[in-house]
């Protein structure tokens, strides 16, 4: 399992910032490939979830995790029969 963490933030051509947290989860073993995108829009103080509390985590409990956070989930799925598919 594997999560990163991209935060930061982007200036319009009026200097407004727009700022973003984005999480990108992957948990993968054998015969296995899930992974979910979640998308924060208050940058880097949007509240930071710590999974290693959490152990060795399912795709439907890290998108449980990200939802509770406040973020938007993007995309999730995962590889089936050799097929990327999206949930």
């Amino acid at each position: 399992m594997s999560c990163f963490v991209l935060s930061g933030g982007n200036f319009d051509s009026r200097g407004n910032v727009s700022s973003h947290s984005d999480y990108l989860f992957v948990r993968n073993g054998k015969n296995q490939y899930d992974f979910v995108i979640a998308i924060g829009q208050e940058g880097p103080d949007f509240k930071v979830i710590s999974l290693k509390d959490y152990g060795d985590l399912t795709k439907e409990k890290a998108i449980e995790l990200f939802e509770a956070a406040g973020y938007v989930v993007e995309k999730s799925g995962g590889i089936v029969d050799g097929k990327l598919t999206l949930d």
